[in-house]
């Protein structure tokens, strides 16, 4: 069997003890209710587009700590109320094209989309790096405490992000999903994790989950920026984990109470399926939960033409229960 990590009964029955400190939650708690406290500011600016129908617009929208981030809103011919998409995409990327969304809207979804802060269009965070020895990109970004960590403000701001989606008028605000790949797949287990208002969540290759085990046998992406922080200063590791486990996927994956579709491919040596499983046998909720594991794919499940066959089964299986597309 092809792969260089668990095979899939392991990868089905792994379940390693969970990294939370004691006040994990309340940490999560003191930084929603900061979001809370903040607007969402968003604005919505028409662009024209080939395509006649859809309307399709510029979003901005403020993130945590009044960060400026930009993405899309897409709504679909007819007056709804429509169920919706919220996409998150991977690191280093961006938003993607209005194309890349348009089967989306063929279904009848509502779709929103941002710029993960400081990638794409979005502004950064501000954050400031450790001082004296810093690396390239982001993991390892004010990794000093978690309260400094550039993924706090990612974390919250996919919350945000559904909030705005569910107050917009067109969409029917119990029928939301979250979705994305790679470090979009995380953040969607992320945003059902933590807003509570996702019906359902479609996670490929997540990235952001296992830390521990992530950082020992990555051989290529972004969690080698962790480990060439870490090489440079071994005596940082204990704090430098502790502040991982506060964002730690399979820390939050008990609170996640949707159903589940996540997929991984058994030769990924970017997010290694073992780390993603990780999360996976640690899903709360009693709904329905499916691991697709991919023998022979590597770091390319998103975007593969049988996972995306089977996900627009399951999200329409989950928020088009009666087959209807768009009113």
């Amino acid at each position: 069997m092809a792969g260089i990590d668990m095979g899939p009964e392991q990868l089905r029955q792994y379940k390693p003890a969970l990294t939370r400190e004691p006040d994990f939650d309340q940490f999560w708690a003191d930084a929603l209710e900061e979001s809370n406290r903040e607007p969402l500011a968003a604005e919505l600016t028409p662009l024209p587009y080939s395509v006649p129908g859809p309307r399709i617009y510029r979003l901005s929208l403020a993130g945590l700590g009044r960060v400026r981030l930009a993405g899309y809103y897409l709504v679909p011919p007819g007056t709804g109320p429509f169920p919706a998409l919220v996409f998150y995409h991977g690191y280093g990327m961006d938003k993607g094209a209005i194309a890349d969304y348009l089967m989306w809207l063929c279904q009848g979804y509502v779709v929103a989309v941002l710029d993960v802060r400081g990638q794409g269009e979005s502004q950064d965070s501000g954050t400031s790096p450790v001082g004296g020895g810093n690396v390239a990109g982001y993991m390892a970004k004010g990794i000093e405490s978690p309260a400094s960590y550039y993924y706090r403000g990612v974390y919250v701001d996919t919350v945000r992000l559904v909030r705005f989606v569910q107050q917009r008028p067109e969409v029917d605000p119990v029928r939301i999903g979250v979705t994305g790949g790679s470090q979009g797949g995380g953040l969607a287990l992320v945003a059902a994790a933590l807003s509570g208002a996702a019906a359902v969540a479609v996670s490929e290759e997540p990235f952001l989950c296992h830390f521990q085990r992530a950082i020992d046998i990555a051989l290529q992406g972004p969690y080698l920026e962790l480990q060439e922080y870490l090489r440079r200063h071994p005596e940082r590791t204990e704090a430098t984990l502790r502040t991982l486990s506060y964002f730690d996927v399979m820390n939050l994956a008990e609170r996640v109470q949707c159903p589940v579709r996540m997929c991984v491919g058994q030769m990924d040596d970017v997010c290694p399926p073992s780390t993603a499983a990780a999360a996976f046998n640690h899903l709360g909720g009693a709904g329905e939960n499916v691991l697709d594991i991919y023998p022979f794919n590597r770091h390319d499940v998103w975007g593969y033409p049988a996972s995306k066959e089977a996900n627009i089964v399951f999200l329409q299986r989950h928020l088009h229960p009666q087959g209807a597309w768009a009113r």
